[in-house]
């Protein structure tokens, strides 16, 4: 029969030290990857800034290819724009994207629509960004023939 009582892995040394080692790879594996995502939104903004002078709705199309939405890509060129050098960042490595894109980036860049049909043509904007301004426009009366329908 075996005479040993079993102890909780908690109170082993070994046990300790390796949980302590995991927790700072985790830390150091989660910050790395997170200030990796910035430089590439950095380098994404550099990237349109270089070429936006080709076209005229190139973060647009950029967003489309890339399957994100245009408000990131025009935030990803903001970021590039008012910290051309990642070393200016506020809060150095220790920044969140989330951070940067709701506090350091001023709003999305054009007002805030006034009535419906700029509410509408906004809103069509955003999640058709690629489309044809046609469409669009096709889209917008069917959303306000839509709003308007009485049973």
């Amino acid at each position: 029969m075996n005479d040993k009582i079993a102890t909780p892995l908690q109170s082993q040394d070994w046990f300790q030290q390796m949980i302590e080692n995991l927790q700072n790879l985790l830390t150091e594996g989660e910050f790395t990857a997170r200030y990796t995502l910035i430089q590439v939104y950095h380098t994404t903004g550099a990237m349109i800034a270089e070429h936006e002078s080709k076209t005229e709705n190139l973060i647009e199309e950029t967003a489309r290819a890339l399957g994100r939405s245009t408000r990131w890509a025009y935030q990803c060129r903001q970021f590039y724009e008012k910290f051309p050098s990642l070393d200016k960042l506020p809060s150095g490595k220790a920044v969140s994207w989330h951070k940067i894109a709701n506090e350091l980036l001023p709003a999305h860049g054009k007002k805030k629509p006034a009535g419906k049909n700029e509410l509408i043509a906004q809103f069509i904007a955003d999640i058709f960004p690629g489309e044809r301004k046609e469409r669009k426009k096709f889209i917008a009366e069917i959303i306000t023939e839509w709003e308007n329908y009485e049973p």
